[in-house]
């Protein structure tokens, strides 16, 4: 049986995508750039980031258009997509001034936020020296390897990684899965022995 072909539009060029793929399935194959900090291809998508987000529309939705995370968002036949345009850019743009508020001394950070022209954040600082932006790529590795070592603990800013009633967890393996994943540094580990 063969897979159907899904046509559709990224930035007024047309691609062919596979059903069941997303938005950014088509756009990584196609070279077409969308910042993302939460995705990893090993790994079901969550979109808790948001910075994949794109602006979709369709010939059949009489001039509707909105925002979603491409990373989420399955393909389907006459999609348009666009991947940048003010209201995009400006999205990014608030949520890296949030993200750059969270972590300030995160170099990803700090580099991404400064390519939407953010420097300083206008929100206020994080007190808590951190790198982690609480996406849960740590968290979804452990889960996906079995050992469930670490999980979220708190809400809204006060949201964290953590291990369970912060004490070692005895489920960890030592495969660094978490720290290698991280997409801003923010596990440091040490390989002894």
């Amino acid at each position: 049986m063969s897979e159907k072909t899904i046509n559709l539009q990224i930035n007024g060029r047309f691609y062919a995508a596979r059903e069941g793929e997303t938005i950014l399935d088509v756009a990584k194959r196609e070279a077409i750039t969308i910042p993302r900090l939460c995705y990893h291809e090993s790994l079901e998508s969550v979109g808790s980031c948001r910075l994949c987000v794109v602006e979709i529309t369709h010939p059949n939705w009489k001039g509707w258009k909105g925002l979603v995370t491409s990373c989420l968002y399955p393909v389907e036949e006459g999609l348009q997509v666009t991947t940048d345009n003010d209201e995009i850019f400006e999205t990014r743009k608030t949520l890296l001034d949030l993200l750059l508020a969270r972590c300030p001394g995160s170099d990803v950070i700090q580099k991404l936020a400064a390519a939407y022209g953010v420097t300083a954040t206008s929100y206020e600082k994080n007190k808590t020296d951190t790198l982690c932006i609480v996406c849960g790529l740590c968290v979804r590795v452990c889960a996906v390897k079995g050992c469930n070592a670490i999980g979220t603990a708190g809400r809204g800013i006060e949201r964290l990684i953590a291990k369970p009633f912060d004490q070692p967890p005895p489920d960890c393996i030592g495969c660094a899965s978490c720290a290698h994943i991280c997409p801003t540094g923010a596990i440091p580990f040490e390989d002894v022995d």
